[in-house]
């Protein structure tokens, strides 16, 4: 079979397996990295990725990866940020690495078969498919694509056509480094920059890619005489990409405000089991793919008697011994014997074809265990798989391909094909689970109880309109705190539910708790924090001064919003004006400042009775000093409901358009159970202001309660025309049914 028609084959066998995975949502950080990103909405932030403001925006505070980043910004700027365009992507790039896997075996082994195969074995193997499926985690793919197509860089043949065109033979090295050298090493260099500006890893290819040019020159196109020259060349503009790399990275995180990730306190013999323990759950992970689960508990002091410590012993035993054995039966035999027609021929100190491949697939395979030695990292994850996974599908190609044997040679294609079969039915069972979230992470719970991480991400992912889902959410955030009690997210996801069942006491006070451990870097629990101040509790000082030091660091385009509409509650229009022209100047790409802006009618307060009146709102002072509607709000927080009334009374005999005091004014009316003249207010407000939409969700309420179902259908209908897919407005749907709706003022929070 031709290697065009082998490539072919290759890329639509990957794409059957695969074909579901578009249908996967956002999971995981893709929210944080794809959706609520500020940086990848425009291709106007690219300079951000070399300005010490990259760890503020790329949702990754600690680690500098411009180019996984700039592959998001080029997806959702030119396509779009719908979920199937992102996992597309994805897919594209994992076939693409699949195809340039092919082409390095096929080159290095006599077997088409073999090559095939291990790269189908690859390409197939659902312990790699975390890097795949999921969005933030390209980064894993990127690194095995741009480190294959910096090899591939060095040949003048397009690699799926045919094979390498041998470098000129009548140039010596002696003479010079010719044109066609300089050209091809710096397009190297060029791709070995961008897989290690996707992901650190990428530093193993700066040895083990001279090493393949100096073992395999021949092969790959490069005379004998020439390799080593080529070898010291290469590895030359490797290592200064890598030195600028470090030096432009230590730069900016030195120039940005982020404080570095704590580091883990280890001995070296700590380290040690450490790397044994990963190294025995990938290999376990490779030969039985079971069980999968996207987030794996970080693991903590493990001790020499763990089983998995033995199995990466055992396993590192192994690969020494068959590497010495390989190396050593190869120095023994004559000079090129093992080697193809057309392959490469090599002297006797540096070994034959079986020994060298042997060990780069073992190079390749203990990727992983490089950040375990280094920085004592304890966190086990399947997409770290995704490089090591390509050195395993290169040993098992050499397997097959340099059997001991004609008779072993037959039958351990067979074995590989029915391992490659069972290994493509788990993950397209695999896949199917990953479509709906809570199945997803119902199976990560599964295999690892004791995750809270998946507890908090089981609990996000239920629907929350209901409240049988709000219990169950409820208890998966309690079992993560009691897992862990500093989790924040479990306490934000706590104040999230809380605000859901209207205890608003207990949401602001857990909210309280999220923000005082959180840095600045969390805007949008801030904007959410402060939304359910003004909205819902009517401290307005309060919201304005939290949400006035997130928006000045304008990390996020909610921050500013939020503030501009405390403003906007305080009469202050020209200061929310302000707030939002400074939105549409740093975020261009958002048409929400925009909208915000239309929304705001003209003024005939001057400014400076507006900051006369910002001044006394900073100023603060006791409950009767404020203005009427800040006593209002804070008479009826304290359930003083008839003072709060009269206030509300005055307020709108001085505002008469202050349609939040009308909102409140008629929530009074409707827990007092005076419908109509709940009725009567919220129209009012719907007539000045026609999309408000706490008006509509208010006056859906009031209409089912009146037994007026037509009317309340017709009232979520158009908030859902709003505010396409609000979970409030879902649930509201699904009481039109019920004799006694519930009515919750001012519940509009979203999903955390």
């Amino acid at each position: 079979m031709s290697r065009p028609r082998s490539c072919l084959i290759l890329a639509v066998l990957v794409a059957l397996a695969y074909l579901e995975s578009p249908r996967i949502g956002f999971l995981y950080d893709d929210h944080k990295v794809v959706v609520e990103s500020p940086v990848v909405r425009s291709l106007t932030q690219i300079p951000v990725l070399v300005s010490p403001d990259y760890f503020l925006l790329s949702g990754d505070p600690f680690r500098y990866r411009p180019v996984a980043t700039l592959t998001h910004i080029l997806t959702t700027s030119l396509l779009g940020t719908a979920p199937w365009i992102h996992h597309t992507a994805n897919l594209l790039l994992h076939i693409l690495a699949t195809l340039l896997l092919f082409w390095l075996l096929d080159t290095l082994l006599e077997r088409r078969s073999a090559s095939f195969l291990g790269a189908l074995w690859f390409g197939l193997h659902p312990a790699i498919s975390e890097a795949v499926l999921c969005v933030t985690f390209r980064r894993d793919t990127l690194v095995l694509l741009f480190g294959l197509a910096a090899l591939v860089a060095l040949f003048p043949r397009r690699p799926f056509i045919g094979g390498p065109t041998p470098f000129p033979s009548d140039e010596s090295p002696d003479t010079g480094t010719p044109t066609s050298y300089r050209i091809r090493v710096g397009l190297s260099g060029f791709f070995y920059a961008l897989a290690l500006g996707s992901k650190e890893t990428a530093v193993v290819f700066v040895l083990l890619w001279p090493l393949m040019i100096l073992c395999h020159g021949p092969a790959l196109g490069v005379p004998t005489g020439k390799k080593r020259g080529l070898a010291l060349r290469l590895f030359a503009v490797y290592l200064a990409v890598t030195i600028a790399f470090l030096a432009l990275s230590i730069g900016l995180i030195l120039s940005s405000s982020i404080q570095p990730e704590p580091t883990i306190a280890a001995t070296l013999s700590q380290r040690i089991v450490h790397a044994l323990h990963h190294l025995g759950v990938y290999l376990m992970l490779l030969v039985w793919p079971w069980p999968l689960a996207l987030e794996r508990p970080s693991v903590g002091p493990i001790l020499p008697t763990d089983p998995h410590v033995w199995i990466g012993l055992l396993a590192v035993v192994a690969l020494g011994f068959l590497g010495a054995r390989s190396t050593r039966s190869a120095r023994n035999r004559p000079n090129g014997a093992s080697c193809p027609a057309n392959g490469p021929d090599f002297p006797d100190d540096v070994g034959s074809t079986s020994g060298s491949l042997f060990w780069t697939g073992v190079a390749l395979t203990l990727v992983p265990l490089l950040p375990v030695l280094v920085f004592a990292w304890q966190r086990t994850a399947e997409r770290y798989l995704y490089v090591p996974a390509a050195g395993v599908a290169l040993l098992l190609g050499l397997g097959i391909d340099r059997g001991s044997g004609a008779a072993t040679r037959s039958w351990r294609p067979w074995v590989l094909l029915l391992v490659v079969l069972a290994n493509t039915l788990v993950l397209i069972r695999h896949i199917h689970v990953w479509v709906q979230p809570v199945t997803l992470w119902q199976q990560t719970l599964e295999a690892f109880p004791e995750n809270q991480r998946a507890h908090v991400a089981l609990a996000a992912a239920l629907d929350l309109g209901r409240p049988d889902a709000r219990k169950q959410a409820r208890w998966h955030l309690e079992k993560a705190l009691q897992l862990d009690p500093d989790y924040d997210s479990a306490v934000h996801g706590l104040a999230v539910v809380a605000h859901k069942d209207g205890r608003l006491k207990d949401a602001s006070d857990l909210y309280l708790r999220y923000l005082a451990r959180r840095p600045v870097l969390e805007d949008r629990a801030a904007a959410e924090y402060a939304a359910l101040l003004f909205n819902e509790l009517g401290l307005v000082k309060e919201a304005v001064l939290l949400l006035q030091g997130h928006a000045a660091h304008h990390g996020h385009v909610a921050p500013g919003l939020a503030l501009a509409k405390a403003y906007r509650l305080c009469g202050l229009t020209e200061r929310a004006r302000e707030v939002l022209e400074d939105c549409r100047r740093q975020f261009p790409g958002d048409p929400r400042p925009s909208q915000e802006l239309a929304k705001i009618p003209p003024t005939a307060d001057s400014r400076l009775d507006q900051d006369l009146a910002y001044e006394s709102l900073m100023s603060g002072g006791e409950l009767g000093s404020q203005t009427p509607f800040r006593r209002a709000c804070g008479l009826a927080l304290l359930g003083k409901t008839e003072e709060a009334e009269r206030e509300y009374r005055t307020e709108l005999s001085r505002r008469p358009g202050n349609r939040y005091a009308r909102s409140n004014l008629a929530a009074l009316y409707s827990a007092k159970g005076r419908l109509q003249e709940a009725d009567r207010e919220l129209t009012a407000v719907l007539r000045d202001a026609p999309d408000f939409v706490p008006a509509i969700y208010h006056l859906a309420h009031v209409a089912l309660r009146l037994g007026q179902k037509d009317r309340s259908a017709k009232l979520v209908e158009r908030g859902l025309h709003l505010e396409p897919g609000n979970p409030d407005f879902l649930r509201l749907a699904g009481e039109l049914g019920a004799k006694e709706p519930v009515i919750r003022p001012g519940a509009l929070g979203r999903g955390f």
